[in-house]
């Protein structure tokens, strides 16, 4: 439990410049009647699930909780506050505050109590740590690092036509062949001085054991350099005015092609393809992204096509000449307003004008001011059996601490009688509240099942 707090003191830290109390709430709606068809149909896969009879009960009890669930969360210099809402009241809360190098838990669960638990050497060393962290030089570390690697790769540039799974219109290729001893190589360089000493201490302040953990990452480092089972064919290819047109990798096992990549660079957009095996076929994916701007607006699309084709066909032939087993396209719409971006997408089956969707999103986010708010929804209007809303900005502070609370310790043994005793009236508390939130009528036959 210590380490658990001390690492929730360690997550307060950014926040610790903070001139105002800033929160973030996550809600959920339901239509009842909707909400339990798309449930079925999504159990619809697993027999046992969909044949259950109370398969109704269940779905409306579901369907009950989510709705309106709502979790609230709110950071300031020297607090933080969660609460969980469900059938419109509250059913968890809880405020953290840093005091006095201690942490000071108050919840209406715990009436005239307050739990402590004190973190400070802790917090000390955790913050000195993070401090202490110049991320601009470990970064110009990082990337020396990697040129260098990258630099001594035995590379071979050819010129012709090239032509990649995603990609046309090259004229020079640059390929680098490599294996899983030279990325260990490169790991274990970049694991090491200042780099490795900055891990280190990201993972203690995190709550870690930095020195375990770190031998573990040079143990399998140097069991995939022993092993050394995959091989990878990397291609970078360019046009005649050097601008790069794709580049792809391809990933062997034992002299045998196991997965491949591809991406491709187009006028107004990208196009990426990967496969790989899938028992005695392959599977394909293609997604593209297109933009496209006037004014002040933003259009974006695009399309995610799959399919499963015989090992010995090409992903070219595939394209062709396979019928795709799922082809969805989406949409995002951007308009920026002011200091504002407001957004509307989609994703969609087939023929847009068939109202097949499968999720929709709009919102709007206005940077300047730190503030977000935007939903997520299954299917869309007025289809909408399942949405997620999501809004973020500046709140109003958090209450003082009250000076009156009694402490109780959760490590000083004088305390445990009395910690024992609060968390029975917490459960209680608890378990009379979800009594109190769940639908009567709907209670009684959970009960008399």
């Amino acid at each position: 439990m210590k380490k658990v707090l001390a690492l929730l003191l360690v997550c307060m830290l950014p926040f610790a410049a903070l001139a105002e109390t800033y929160g973030v709430s996550i809600s959920i709606d339901t239509d009842e009647t909707l909400f339990s068809d798309y449930l079925k149909s999504a159990l619809a896969e697993f027999p046992d699930a969909a044949a259950d009879p109370q398969l109704d009960l269940y779905m409306r009890l579901i369907q009950q909780l989510l709705d309106g669930v709502t979790v609230d969360v709110a950071v300031q210099e020297d607090a933080v506050s969660v609460a969980l809402q469900i059938g419109g009241g509250t059913l968890l809360d809880a405020i953290f505050y840093e005091v006095d190098d201690q942490l000071v838990i108050t919840s209406s669960l715990l009436q005239g109590y307050a739990l402590t638990e004190n973190v400070e050497s802790d917090a000390t060393t955790q913050d000195a740590m993070l401090q202490e962290l110049d991320w601009d030089v470990l970064g110009t570390q990082v990337n020396g690092t990697f040129s260098n690697w990258l630099y001594e790769l035995e590379t071979l540039v050819t010129t012709g036509q090239f032509v990649g799974d995603a990609y046309d219109g090259g004229t020079k290729c640059t390929t680098w062949v490599l294996s899983d001893k030279d990325i260990a190589a490169l790991m274990e360089t970049i694991l090491s001085g200042d780099v490795r000493d900055a891990v280190s201490n990201v993972l203690t302040a995190m709550g870690f054991d930095a020195q375990n953990t770190l031998l573990e990452l040079d143990a399998a480092n140097a069991r995939v350099r022993k092993e050394n089972a995959y091989q990878y064919l990397v291609r970078a290819v360019h046009d005649d005015q050097n601008q790069l047109k794709g580049c792809s990798v391809t990933v062997y096992g034992d002299s045998v092609q196991l997965a491949t990549f591809s991406l491709g660079v187009q006028e107004k957009g990208i196009c990426i393809v990967f496969g790989f095996g899938v028992q005695d076929q392959n599977y394909w994916c293609e997604l593209t992204v297109n933009a496209r701007e006037r004014n002040n607006m933003t259009f974006l699309s695009g399309q995610c096509m799959e399919w499963t084709a015989p090992k010995e066909l090409r992903f070219a032939y595939v394209k062709t000449a396979v019928e795709p087993v799922s082809n969805q396209e989406w949409y995002c719409n951007i308009t920026k307003s002011g200091q504002r971006y407001l957004w509307d997408a989609s994703l969609y089956e087939g023929d847009k004008a068939d109202y097949a969707y499968y999720f929709s999103s709009e919102g709007t986010a206005n940077p300047s001011a730190a503030t977000l708010d935007c939903s997520f929804s299954v299917g869309d209007s007025p289809y909408v059996p399942l949405t997620l809303k999501l809004k973020a900005g500046p709140v109003e502070a958090l209450p003082e601490l009250d000076a009156t609370l009694a402490r109780c310790s959760l490590s000083d043994p004088a305390d445990a009688a009395l910690l024992q005793s609060l968390a029975e009236q917490m459960y209680s508390k608890l378990l009379a509240r979800l009594m109190k939130l769940i639908p009567l009528d709907l209670l009684l036959q959970l009960t008399m099942q």
